[in-house]
């Protein structure tokens, strides 16, 4: 009886053993699991962040290459003698063709498709494309403050920025446009505005559409 009595304690103690160990192993690997868990989803969301940060330099970065190399031509042009005298002179047809031919040329070695100048004394608004679609008629317009589709040219002027971008359609022209506008100061003189337009199309399928699965590029007004 007490060999019964000893066999059967030791059974209950193993019994006990035994679902000690399983309840800590399953504590153990419960733990072990969530700490897991834990650290893929880390890992997961580190490089998640890293693929997105790296994805959105990328996008930013040709966009900036861009628009830099356009506005540094732009504003190199506004320093140029053939601009200057013909804002000066705005009848002289040889001026005017002359500046034409510059303007046409820039736009062949730069990254947009269209050029303009809008003179701020008369209000002429000049424009071409690398089409050539308004030769001869490249006094498209007159501006005025009092439409509001020709408030970019007024900000502009206004505006103490080196150059200023905008997203417009154009009725003269019937598309919309990036448009980069860069101010023409002379001796602290303003007297008007040249700059490039990017079809808006073009630009959003080149530089804002991506074709990598999860990421997405969007354009945001600051305003």
């Amino acid at each position: 009886e007490d060999e019964k009595g000893l066999g059967s304690m030791l059974m209950g103690l193993r019994g006990r053993s035994i679902a000690l160990s399983v309840a800590v192993f399953f504590i153990v690997g419960t733990i072990s699991l969530f700490l897991i868990h834990q650290f893929t989803r880390s890992i997961a969301i580190s490089m998640g962040e890293k693929y997105a940060l790296e994805h959105a330099t990328h996008h930013s970065s040709r966009i900036l290459d861009m628009l830099s190399f356009n506005i540094r031509l732009a504003q190199k042009i506004t320093t140029a003698e053939l601009l200057l005298e013909w804002l000066s002179d705005e009848d002289n047809s040889e001026k005017r063709r002359k500046l034409l031919k510059l303007m046409n040329d820039s736009t062949a070695i730069s990254k947009a498709d269209s050029w303009f100048v809008a003179l701020k004394e008369s209000e002429h608004f000049y424009y071409d494309d690398l089409s050539r679609s308004f030769k001869g008629k490249e006094e498209l317009k007159k501006l005025s403050i009092a439409s509001s589709s020709d408030a970019w040219f007024y900000h502009t002027l206004r505006s103490a920025s080196d150059f200023n971008l905008n997203i417009d359609y154009d009725a003269s022209i019937e598309k919309t446009k990036l448009w980069l506008n860069v101010p023409v100061r002379h001796a602290s003189e303003l007297l008007g505005v040249i700059g490039f337009g990017v079809d808006y199309t073009s630009f959003v399928d080149a530089y804002i559409r991506s074709a990598n699965k999860g990421f997405q590029a969007i354009i945001l007004n600051p305003q």
